[in-house]
């Protein structure tokens, strides 16, 4: 599971990140933060070695912890 780290998150007009998503899970609308669909995420972390406001959710953490701090 990919979260989000919104102090990171610059909101730019193209969010760079879909790009890198093999799995088309990220989605932006600009001016918001972009949003993982978890769904279609395949867990290949490109989008967490590309920016820094992307992070890994351990599964550990439960179905409770926020996808966007």
């Amino acid at each position: 599971m990919i979260g989000i780290k919104a102090e990171y998150c610059t909101k730019e007009n193209n969010c760079l990140v879909i790009s890198f998503c093999p799995a088309g899970a990220v989605t932006h609308v600009p001016g918001e933060l972009p949003e993982v669909d978890n769904q279609k995420c395949t867990n290949c972390n490109k989008c967490v070695q590309f920016c820094p406001a992307f992070f890994e959710i351990p599964e550990s953490a439960g179905a409770d912890t926020p996808a966007n701090l």
